[in-house]
């Protein structure tokens, strides 16, 4: 939020989600409190969808462990769906 424009920062913004260190993309920002909850809370389970680019492959046992989801420091990820793909979509700019 630091990195807004002052005008911005006095609207009460929220971020809708994070942006990790090392990645791009999207972050919503709303002054609707409500919105952000439904949006963010995991007790409404909304489905995240990410595209990770990595050199390589992914090897079996590590997408099993994704598909069963990891220990974190905060507690348990959910499990993901892994899917592979040969090209990237027409969206991206890798």
């Amino acid at each position: 939020m630091s990195i807004l424009p002052d005008k911005y920062r006095k609207l009460r913004l929220y971020p809708v989600g994070r942006l990790d260190k090392d990645s791009t993309g999207l972050l919503l920002l709303t002054n609707d409190g409500e919105l952000t909850y439904q949006l963010t809370h995991p007790r409404f389970e909304n489905e995240k969808e990410y595209l990770v680019h990595i050199d390589g492959s992914l090897q079996p046992h590590k997408i099993r462990m994704l598909e069963h989801g990891l220990e974190l420091e905060d507690g348990m990820t959910a499990p993901a769906v892994v899917k592979e793909m040969k090209s990237l979509p027409p969206f991206t700019t890798a």
